[in-house]
């Protein structure tokens, strides 16, 4: 797939402690699979993960609110040429949510500023962010700069700029 980037622990750790373990047991990540980072780094710090990818049948689109019984949360970087619409997916699901965007563009249209009223909340990472097109080549990354996650009831305030360094290190 063309779009499809895999995201490096150093743009995963720093949202860590925004997730309030006492009310978010189970994550839903749509758009991983048992390799990517997001699964491993939160299975290891202790929450169910439940992973998904169109490549294994599962569209996420097609999930319903019913079939999302159990998950707390949902958190992934979703193809960015669809980010838009994976948006509007997660409001119209009503769970909380962490999604890694490139937030270029982001208040372009009337229809987005519309979607993100009264909901927006955005942690931004103070760094640019690297992604591997192929796990078997870590090496190989590539960098977007200003990529920030969009937020649905996490945050504690409806912007948080993460501290951290412009050459992608955090403190």
């Amino acid at each position: 797939m063309k779009d499809e980037y895999y995201t490096t622990s150093d743009a995963i750790e720093p949202i860590i402690k925004y997730i309030d373990r006492s009310k978010i047991k189970t994550i839903l990540a749509p758009f991983d699979t048992k390799d990517s980072n997001y699964v491993k780094i939160l299975k290891r710090e202790g929450f169910k993960v439940v992973y998904t990818h169109i490549s294994t049948g599962k569209d996420f689109f097609t999930y319903t609110k019913e079939e999302l019984e159990g998950i707390d949360m949902i958190i992934s970087n979703p193809p960015f040429s669809r980010q838009w619409e994976i948006i509007a997916k997660c409001y119209e699901l009503d769970k909380p949510f962490m999604l890694l965007i490139k937030y270029n563009g982001m208040f372009e249209s009337i229809a987005k500023r519309e979607m993100f009223r009264d909901k927006l909340q955005l942690l931004i990472l103070n760094k640019k962010c690297r992604y591997m097109k192929d796990y078997a080549k870590p090496n190989e990354l590539y960098q977007i700069p200003f990529t920030s996650y969009i937020a649905y009831n996490i945050l504690k305030r409806d912007i948080v700029i993460e501290a951290g360094e412009e050459n992608g290190t955090t403190k």
